[in-house]
This record gives structure tokens, sequence and C-alpha cells, in this order.
């Protein structure tokens, strides 16, 4: 939270304690915004108006205990106070759900330990963040995704993997990953879907590598290429019969040998042929005959009445 101070709610019933704390944190000029409550009623009245970023309470309020508070608390580190020797109590803390506990003493100096307690909890909330936005861009991308281990066992699955794929998680998670096809390089395969169709995909692959450098998981994005390839396949065959449609066209082009006289069109073999006939060889032109004014006038005699 770096440029702002951390909210806190500091739920302590002991008068004492609550200046105690409050000196600290202002002896050492810490970037705390504290709120101090000392009962449950008014701890859970500020959680239901108020947003903050670690709650620190003690365990015995004088009105109820700090476990009353976990119901009310979502996505808020709780760090418990106990009183020496509680060793239960913090047990049963943890297991609630608490970011960490802390034991009481006589000389206060749990105190001085809380700093360090908050800045861990920050850090721990930011990571959890982190950690829910990647998980909910993972389980909503369109694309399918799958996790393995290094031994490629599948570890975890999205929605749209389930989906695509027609698997249920139960299935999945711990089996191979080689169950739906090549996974062990990049490029496009055909994978295999539950009911045993198989379909074209793109597959790209990321190693996960722990801080020493060891490989703890392999993350692998899958794309369904079906429509792509029948969209291909559409357009080759309409290239195809573009293709042979040009093919079978026929042009006239260049200089043509034609008689003077009586308008023969000599044609590649050498052999004279009427122009008509010659154009529709040579063409997709078709004739039809008829006879146009000037020949009708000078023809006219030749024609019957």
């Amino acid at each position: 939270m770096s440029g702002s101070r951390i909210r806190i709610l500091y739920v302590e019933d002991d008068k004492f304690e609550q200046r105690e704390f409050d000196r600290m944190v202002r002896l050492k000029k810490l970037p705390y915004a504290v709120t101090i409550v000392g009962t449950v009623e008014e701890a859970k009245r500020r959680l239901g108006t108020e947003q903050f970023d670690v709650v620190v309470a003690d365990y015995m309020l004088g009105d109820g205990t700090g476990f009353d508070l976990f119901q009310l608390i979502r996505n808020t580190p709780v760090i418990l106070v106990t009183a020496a020797g509680d060793q239960e109590v913090a047990v049963r803390a943890m297991k609630a759900g608490a970011f960490d506990y802390l034991i009481k003493d006589e000389g206060r100096h749990y105190l001085s330990i809380i700093p360090l307690t908050l800045e861990k909890a920050i850090d721990w909330r930011r990571t959890e963040r982190r950690v829910r936005l990647l998980s909910d861009a993972l389980m909503n991308t369109s694309d399918s995704v799958i996790i393995t281990d290094p031994d490629n066992k599948i570890t975890f699955v999205n929605r749209s993997f389930l989906k695509t794929y027609g698997y249920t998680e139960r299935e999945l998670i711990g089996a191979d990953a080689s169950l739906i096809g090549e996974t062990a390089a990049e490029g496009e395969f055909n994978h295999r879907r539950e009911d045993g169709t198989m379909f074209p995909v793109s597959l790209s692959r990321a190693v996960i590598r722990d801080d020493r450098g060891c490989v703890v998981a392999l993350a692998l994005l899958t794309r369904d290429m079906t429509e792509r390839k029948k969209a291909e396949a559409e357009r080759e065959k309409m290239i195809r019969e573009l293709q042979e449609a040009l093919a079978n066209v026929k042009t006239l082009s260049g200089m043509l040998p034609i008689c003077a006289w009586c308008k023969k069109v000599r044609n590649d073999k050498g052999y004279w042929q009427a122009v008509e006939s010659y154009i529709r060889d040579h063409s997709e032109a078709e004739f039809s005959h008829g006879v146009c004014p000037d020949c009708a006038e000078k023809f006219r005699d030749q024609f019957p009445p």
C-alpha cells in the first residue's frame, strides 16, 4: 500500500493496552490509520460501515470474543491476540481463518512484533488478490487452459477447457495430460474430446519455475481451430473454383488475319473460316443472324415480298 496509510481496526477492551498501542504507532511514526474500539458490538458496527486493511483483535472482550468478528470479515487478514498460555485458542484461530496470532506478555513486547506481522499480513493480502485476479482471468478466458505438474499430471483446468473437451473436472484432475493428445510441444495438433471425437487445436506452453529455477508446473493453452479450419477449407475451395472458372474463360487478343473481301479469318491451323465461327470457337460469344437496314435496302430485290 505504498503512498497510503494502512487502515487498522484495533479491537481491545483494556484501556491501557489501547493507549500503549496508540503510543507505539505515534512514536515509531508508523503509516497507520488506526480505529480503536473496545467491544464486539462496536467492532461489528465499524466493520459494517467502513473498510479496513487489517483487523487486530483481542480474544477475550467484555461482550464476547474475537471469534465473533470472523463471520463479518471477508478477504481481510485478522491477527488475534491471546493471553499467555492460550495455545488452544491460537490453534482455533488459525483454523477459523486468522492470518496470525500473537501472545500477550507482561512486558508487552508483543506490541513491537505487531508492525512486522502487519507488514506480512498486507503482503499476504496483496498476493491473495493477485492470485484471485489471475485465477478469475484463467477461469473466464475463452481459450482452454490446463496446468500440469512436472510429471504431466493435471492439476488445474478452466471452464473453457471443460466445455470444449467435454470432461468433468473430477475426470481430469490427477490424470495424465496425454489423455487429450499431444501436449509435449507447441504447434497445431488434433486433440481428443471425452466422446472420442478429434478436433484441431493450436497449443502453446509456458514453463513455471520456482525461485531456484526448478520446474514446478507447466501451463498449456489450447485454442479450438475447428471454425478456422472450416473457413480455410471454404476459402481454398472458392479459390479453386475461381481458378477453374478463369481457366475456362476464352478470350480474343492480338492481330487477326482477315480476308478483305469475304471477311473470313485464318485460324491457327492455317484454315480460313467464317468470322462468326472463329469468334464462337475462341470466346463465349454466340451469334444470331439478321439483316441490317443498309443490307436490307441494298438487297431488297433478293428478298421475297
